[in-house]
């Protein structure tokens, strides 16, 4: 008897979600993993995990999810401006897909924190984007604070602590 339940769709699992900032994250995200899985295996995200769970339940092939998975990374490390949606309260302001390098935040906060000991928020989050945007040619300050909020999260390899000033800042998480 396994201790994970069997099956949750898409729906449930972001209806579960309270936080509304981290709910549309997550939409985001599988809104990028229904257009890859549209463009690579022509069928939608609800579909792909579906069969990923009956292959799994079936057969021997537990691999496949980190297949799947990795394709998906893959995909994310480039750009996509054949892919076109629109954000914004009116829905005005026009994007496409742009390859991410979540990279690039882990190495920034690695060399500053091994050089220095640790690095203020404040100033890591407009210098990691302003990297990411000489980098990739964009850089989302939200982007990055979410990104620095899983790096920091229980099971983060970074820690954000107060110093003596009561400013944050953010050092390698020890013991790890």
């Amino acid at each position: 008897m396994s201790y994970i339940e069997d099956k949750i769709t898409i729906k449930e699992y972001l209806d579960n979600i309270q936080d509304k900032g981290k709910k549309n994250h997550i939409k985001s995200i599988l809104n990028q993993f229904d257009i890859f899985c549209k463009q690579k295996y022509e069928k939608s995200n609800q579909q792909v995990m579906d069969d990923l769970y009956e292959e799994q339940k079936n057969e021997d092939t537990k691999n496949k999810v980190y297949i799947v998975f990795n394709h998906f990374k893959n995909w994310m490390l480039i750009d996509h401006p054949e892919i076109v949606y629109f954000m914004g309260k009116k829905k005005n302001q026009r994007r496409t897909i742009k390859k991410r390098h979540a990279n690039t935040i882990v190495t920034y906060l690695t060399e500053i924190i091994q050089t220095d000991g640790f690095i203020e928020y404040k100033e890591a989050v407009p210098s990691i984007a302003m990297l990411c945007k000489i980098k990739t040619g964009h850089g989302s300050t939200q982007s990055v604070r979410e990104y620095i909020n899983m790096l920091t999260s229980r099971e983060g390899p970074f820690l954000i602590i107060k110093n003596d000033e009561k400013k944050r800042i953010i050092v390698k998480r020890t013991g790890k």
